[in-house]
């Protein structure tokens, strides 16, 4: 089911997300993930790819840092950033609009949200609801509210 790739000659940064990737293998079987691509560089970076039967998801390994892109497979054209959803998460959770939402709680929803060591854990936390959001009879309320967080985020983060 996974090819964790021994190969000496791979670099350090397909090593590293191997290794990860190892030690969530129950996780992902779990969740009927198989392994779908892997690309070692070129330069400083690796990915590998992972698929079940409502997500793609990318284990990137940029320069180091570990980030998770997760592709619902209802829809060919999009992929987002692990952390931005976690942000969108919060968000629901709170039950208010951005603009809404204290200083504090705006800052709240922006702190690093992921392990760049380990982003696979907070993926396996939120799982369920990823998949809700990203889910086709949510995609088009959550896409419009990306958008919309986006745009207030922007506003706050660059005022006049």
């Amino acid at each position: 089911m996974f090819r964790f790739n021994k190969d000496k000659s791979t670099s350090s940064f397909l090593r590293k997300i191997n290794k990860l990737s190892k030690k969530y293998s129950k996780s992902l079987e779990q969740k009927q993930f198989i392994e779908v691509e892997h690309k070692d560089g070129p330069g400083m970076g690796a990915l590998l790819s992972y698929s079940n039967t409502h997500l793609t998801i990318r284990l990137i390994n940029d320069r180091n840092q570990l980030f998770i892109d997760i592709h619902p497979n209802h829809n060919s054209k999009e992929t987002f950033s692990l952390a931005f959803l976690i942000s969108m998460i919060k968000l629901y959770s709170s039950k208010k609009e951005f603009a809404e939402l204290s200083k504090k709680e705006k800052y709240a929803l922006y702190e690093i949200n992921c392990d760049l060591n380990d982003p696979f854990d907070l993926f396996f936390k939120y799982y369920d609801d990823i998949i809700t959001i990203l889910s086709e009879d949510h995609y088009a309320k959550t896409r419009k509210e990306l958008n919309n967080f986006f745009k207030e985020r922007g506003k706050w983060l660059f005022p006049n």
